[in-house]
């Protein structure tokens, strides 16, 4: 049996998954955490060989038409040549395709067609394609960006959070931070930020939460960050000069329905020719097809 392997590397976990030559799924399960910047190389070896071993037990020994490995920022040549050279040992003459998870997630959602995909998770970018022409905004990280993200609603729920200690007015904010994190102080919340071990993004369902509950201060932190969210998809529609296309989100602010809800309908007033659809693949998926499809191997 001809089949290919599609392995989304994430930073907790990984999404593996086996299709045939339709791209029918025939296995796909959680694997372990193999995010490139975050996983050493001999350990990410070491862990897709352990994958690869299951695979191949499943499939009675028969190996792969080829391997595909999805990691966030591999679309950088070095970075594909490390973990190919870093793989080797294990993988034999299987062949091995490297691209980004967002190339690979955009490939998925669209089965490699045209349209513009709007990630939103701990951090946000959009990435839009038409025919060979491929065009972003944001994703610059939380460092600078990363509108409409679960960090950048995070921080600015701690930032709001800390203003009621200033004079500002009171937040629903608080109560779930007292709740939920043992908050209660302008002391608390800078030890818990400067803490390694917690990330702002943490605190976005609380923010989200008391949004829904009719919180003003809340509403309006995520309604900023929606416009510009929403402000991005605009630009990148405009510099591929789309008059309608469609346009897929992905992400997993996308499962909280405040967040999606509102999502909608900033985009529907924003841009109501563009469509708003469902993925048609995930990740794991889409690599599977970039490398099936040589139109989209070129500037993976």
């Amino acid at each position: 049996m001809n089949y290919w392997i599609g392995i989304e590397g994430g930073g907790t976990h990984s999404t593996v998954v086996c299709v045939d030559e339709h791209f029918k799924t025939l296995k796909q399960w959680d694997g372990p955490a193999l995010q490139a910047k975050r996983v050493p190389l001999d350990v990410m070896a070491e862990r897709i060989h352990e994958i690869l071993k299951e695979v191949l037990n499943y499939f009675d020994g028969e190996s792969p038409q080829s391997i595909g490995l999805a990691f966030s920022g591999a679309a950088r040549i070095q970075e594909q040549v490390n973990i190919k050279e870093a793989i080797q040992p294990y993988t034999d003459d299987i062949p091995v395709f490297i691209t980004s998870d967002v190339r690979a997630a955009h490939a998925g959602a669209f089965n490699n067609k045209d349209g513009i995909l709007v990630i939103a998770g701990t951090g946000s970018i959009i990435l839009g394609r038409k025919r060979d022409r491929w065009e972003r905004a944001g994703g610059y990280g939380y460092l600078l960006g990363d509108e409409g993200s679960g960090h950048a609603i995070g921080a600015d729920g701690l930032r709001r959070a800390g203003s009621v200690f200033d004079g500002d007015p009171s937040t629903l904010l608080l109560d779930e931070l007292n709740k939920k994190l043992n908050i209660k102080s302008r002391d608390d919340i800078i030890q818990w930020v400067y803490n390694q071990d917690h990330s702002p993004s943490e605190i976005a369902p609380l923010v989200l939460d008391a949004a829904e509950q009719n919180d003003s201060v809340c509403q309006e932190i995520v309604d900023q960050q929606l416009d510009d969210l929403i402000h991005q998809v605009k630009l990148v529609a405009n510099k591929l000069e789309f008059s309608q296309t469609e346009i897929i989100t992905h992400g997993g602010l996308f499962n909280n329905s405040y967040y999606s809800r509102n999502f909608n309908e900033k985009l529907e007033s924003t841009l109501p020719a563009h469509i708003l659809k469902k993925p048609q693949y995930n990740a794991a998926v889409g690599v599977c097809i970039m490398m099936k499809n040589q139109r989209g191997v070129k500037n993976n």
